[in-house]
């Protein structure tokens, strides 16, 4: 009995030991992630970053990711920069280009793939009013209009369809219906 006991207490032991080991090593740092998945995407919008010194692009999504590129907000005739969405994942978007807007000759910024925060991205309503649906799907419920003069914010997107903020209304706008430069209505 009592080498049953001196077993038990042995096997006892060393489950402790293996659970709450002695070593004095700090445990290695834990990532934080959200767990989302990148939701794909193929849409396009131009950046509205206020920062004169541009926009980093990253390579993941969330600003601890590290900076591959950066972005001019203009170009020195004082045109805008437009970007190619392929997925989005929380507030972040995935790019996989970043072209000068309404220039002579295409000139690129940025291509490959990288992440900007959505928020610095925007566009505007096309025609006498977009609307804006509670879900990315004309028969969801329309909760507001965008007139094609009213800039938006990006705050994410779902194949052609992109989720805007407005005047503290925030919703999904039809491909058709969301203007992705800064030099046109789109109309």
């Amino acid at each position: 009995m009592r080498s049953v006991t001196i077993f038990i207490s042995c096997v006892l032991f060393a489950c402790f030991a293996l659970v709450f080991p002695l070593d004095s090593t700090p445990a290695p740092p834990k990532v934080k992630t959200d767990g989302e998945q990148v939701t794909g995407c193929d849409a396009e919008a131009y950046l509205n970053d206020p920062d004169p010194k541009g926009t980093n692009v990253r390579s993941g999504p969330g600003a601890a990711h590290k900076v591959i590129g950066h972005i001019p907000n203009k170009n020195e005739e004082g045109l805008g920069v437009g970007v190619h969405i392929t997925g989005s994942q929380g507030k972040w978007v995935r790019i996989d280009r970043a072209v000068e807007e309404g220039g002579d000759e295409e000139k690129v910024f940025f291509k490959g793939e990288g992440w900007l925060y959505a928020p610095l991205l925007a566009g505007s309503g096309v025609g006498g009013g977009s609307k804006l649906y509670s879900e990315p799907d004309e028969k969801s419920r329309v909760i507001g209009r965008i007139s094609n003069d009213d800039q938006v914010k990006l705050h994410g997107c779902r194949g052609k369809w992109v989720l805007i903020e407005h005047k503290k209304m925030k919703g999904w706008m039809a491909p058709r219906t969301f203007c992705p430069s800064p030099l046109t209505t789109c109309s």
